[in-house]
């Protein structure tokens, strides 16, 4: 009797403890200057990654620390020299099998998965961060303001919107 009961707390706690996934934890974004765009800072429990201004991951960290490793296999092209983990936290890069706006970017930091637009998108989005985790990234493309074209428009459910020449002069 008393197993049926405690049975189920075990599955339970089985499956809480094996389940583990990265979340969103903070977001921050930085005017980089009145040209350019943001700079965007996410964090994910213990992973740090910042996007620059036209949608390239600028860097990544990890807030645990650890000793850095590189990739010192010259057969791996794409990821030759490039960190292949810090601390416990792997890194992994996509290869030249996969579409050339890809080829030699970071895929995966632990078990966050980054994908970049390629094949037929917009060519303002063409290889930069499509999403990281379950957070999307979309950009501004096809027809709207030049001063707009290209930078970042949403990430996740936050729009992001920039003044332009079509805009009021009061605004």
């Amino acid at each position: 009797m008393k197993l049926r009961t405690f049975l189920p707390l075990l599955i339970f706690l089985h499956i809480s403890i094996t389940g583990y996934n990265q979340s969103l934890s903070t977001a921050i974004f930085e005017i980089s200057d009145f040209k350019s765009g943001i700079i965007s800072t996410l964090s994910f429990d213990d992973i740090i990654i910042e996007l620059d201004e036209k949608g390239d991951i600028k860097s990544f960290n990890v807030t645990g620390g650890g000793n850095f490793d590189y990739w010192s296999d010259r057969n791996a092209n794409e990821k030759f020299g490039k960190v292949k983990s810090i601390g416990n936290i792997s890194i992994d890069y996509w290869s030249g099998f996969n579409e050339t706006e890809k080829s030699g970017k970071v895929k995966s930091i632990g078990n966050i998965a980054i994908d970049y637009w390629s094949g037929f998108a917009e060519k303002e989005k063409l290889g930069k961060v499509k999403s990281i985790g379950n957070i999307s990234i979309d950009y501004w493309s096809g027809f709207t303001e030049n001063e707009k074209l290209g930078k970042v428009k949403s990430i996740g459910t936050i729009s992001i919107d920039y003044w332009s020449g079509f805009t009021e002069k009061e605004k």
